[in-house]
């Protein structure tokens, strides 16, 4: 038994090691996997910067700040750690681990901040195309608002209040939110209605419910006087029959 458990403690022992071995392995593989690509890392990064310079471009062209937007020199400046991640390769493979995961936290944030201009120059065309496209947005709710019999005369005013800031700036987050106030009061009136409509089905299903609950009651309290009926004509009946033949009988 001790010899046993010896053999099996090495055992375990041994297949220990070869998982921390194979992890290792598994790990160091998919490193020199990735640093392989590195120059390609570098290469996107320069394209995401240069996309991020046109965005921002653009960004001001429609009269806003893209504000600070990141540049070239501080991909460079982490360049320098290419070739030493490289060299490390073969030499020190923990010490390239270290270094490269130093390297591609920089280029990471480097990146998250140049693709913040892109999403910057997507929010404000997104905004622009909504507002050029006003009239398409109010017309999709027209039937309803109508079918709600909303109040044309307010909802005309609000159009109107609209366009003069529509003739009058460019700026598009505040005509998005000038065209804010004409949704809200179509969909408001809309909500409403479509509530109202909504009550009056279930007040509507609630006196159904009653009135078939009703019937019901007044079904059952039918058979129960009917079925009351029947037991006392049976019991009267046999008695008059008897009275009626010593009747009979008398008169011959």
């Amino acid at each position: 038994p001790e010899f046993k458990e010896e053999i099996e403690g090495i055992y375990s022992s041994m297949y220990s090691l070869f998982r921390n071995y194979r992890s290792k392995y598994e790990e160091i593989s998919k490193f020199t996997s990735a640093a392989s690509g590195i120059h390609e890392i570098e290469s996107s990064a320069y394209n995401i910067i240069e996309k991020a310079v046109r965005d921002a471009k653009k960004i001001s062209d429609y009269g806003y700040d893209a504000g600070s937007i990141p540049n070239k020199s501080e991909i460079e400046s982490l360049s320098t750690m290419i070739p030493q991640i490289l060299g490390l390769l073969n030499t020190d493979i923990d010490n390239a681990m270290s270094v490269y995961k130093k390297y591609t936290s920089g280029i990471s944030s480097i990146t998250q901040r140049a693709s913040g201009v892109a999403t910057t120059l997507g929010s404000i065309e997104s905004t622009m195309s909504r507002v050029k496209n006003w009239e398409s947005e109010v017309n999709r709710l027209m039937g309803k608002f109508k079918t709600a019999s909303g109040d044309q005369s307010e909802l005309k005013t609000l159009i109107s209040e609209f366009k003069e800031k529509l003739s009058s700036t460019k700026d598009w987050f505040k005509l998005s939110t000038a065209l804010d106030v004409v949704i809200k009061f179509m969909k408001n009136t809309i909500q409403s209605y479509e509530d109202e409509l909504r009550r009056r089905r279930e007040e509507e299903e609630r006196r159904r419910e009653e009135e078939r609950r009703r019937r019901r009651r007044e079904e059952e309290e039918s058979r129960r006087r009917s079925s009351s009926s029947s037991s006392s004509s049976g019991g009267f009946g046999g008695f008059s029959g008897g009275s009626s033949g010593g009747g009979g009988a008398s008169g011959s």
